[in-house]
């Protein structure tokens, strides 16, 4: 039976903080673009500078720097590209 590792041992492998930084930093260029779009008074024009923005933020590159392999980097631009 295969088992799984401990607590201490996740939290102390290299490739969990390396994928931890990375899940943050996609969620921060997406949180700041729900910031932007927060209130009543948001105008619609404003929507295609958002996405304009997050696409900035996790283009390729900076996907590959946070550590991102190409087979999820692909649905991930993709993903973005669609909306």
């Amino acid at each position: 039976m295969l088992q799984m590792p401990g607590v201490k041992q996740l939290i102390a492998d290299e490739t969990f903080w390396k994928h931890t930084v990375g899940i943050a930093c996609l969620q921060k260029a997406v949180c700041t673009g729900i910031e932007y779009c927060e209130g009543d008074s948001l105008s619609v024009s404003v929507l295609p500078r958002i996405w304009k923005h997050i696409e900035a933020k996790l283009d390729g590159t900076s996907l590959a720097l946070y550590g991102f392999d190409e087979d999820v980097i692909v649905p991930i631009l993709q993903a973005i590209q669609n909306s």
